[in-house]
């Protein structure tokens, strides 16, 4: 995860969460202790308590911020500046027009074959804030994985749900030789980082390795 994406993550959640808008109901009032049919009632509006929402998308991508935090020292603590009101003029970027991306005339460059994706596709490679975010999604993985005493498959995913990793992250979960295995898949914009563990007796082993974004996690061969 690099900066700038950790930075788009944290901005992302504070406009997620600020979508949430109580409406208001209607209550037909009886001023004055008027009868029901009376035809004297007024009515008015007054504002609903709505119950926070909970997005698994917000909330996984909260989990992310917070687990990722360390290896980012530098990421600014204030909360991103709100978007712009409708009629506002919004912040111009220094600088000249932007380059377009013109062509001379002529005649269109013949198309390129596509090329048939290769299966099993190879791992990325990942770079230093990525392995240290991998570093501390395996400790909190481990800890608690650890300490299941029956890690049937089910039990796994109650575990990695109760972390944070929603059912659309977690891949191959099968139990094999006694083991139990899975998949994370936390990329999230050009992060490539995924982990891949195995636990057993509790002892748990997990691997991280990166998967481009284009690329289906299921057609990575995985280490271990």
């Amino acid at each position: 995860m690099t900066l700038t994406r950790i930075a788009v993550l944290a901005a992302a959640t504070v406009l997620s969460l600020g979508t949430l808008v109580a409406c208001g109901t209607e209550n037909t009032g009886n001023e004055g202790g008027a009868p029901p049919g009376s035809g004297t009632g007024s009515v008015r509006a007054t504002p609903a308590t709505v119950p926070p929402a909970t997005d698994p998308g917000v909330e996984f991508m909260k989990m992310l911020i917070a687990v990722g935090r360390p290896c980012h020292p530098d990421l600014p603590t204030e909360p991103p500046e709100p978007p712009a009101s409708p009629g506002e003029e919004p912040a111009r970027t220094p600088g000249g027009p932007l380059p377009t991306d013109e062509r001379p005339p002529g005649p269109p460059a013949p198309a390129t074959p596509a090329t048939p994706a290769t299966r099993p596709a190879s791992p990325v490679e990942l770079d230093p804030a990525q392995r240290c975010e991998a570093r501390q999604h395996v400790r909190r993985v481990t800890k608690e994985l650890d300490a299941l005493p029956d890690p049937t498959p089910a039990r796994v995913r109650a575990t990695l749900n109760k972390l944070g990793y929603t059912d659309g992250r977690i891949h191959g979960l099968e139990r094999a030789g006694g083991a139990t295995r899975f998949v994370l898949d936390l990329r999230l914009f050009d992060d490539p980082l995924c982990l891949s563990g195995s636990v057993q007796g509790g002892t748990t082993a997990i691997t991280a390795f990166g998967v481009s974004a284009d690329v289906d996690i299921e057609d990575v061969k995985r280490p271990g």
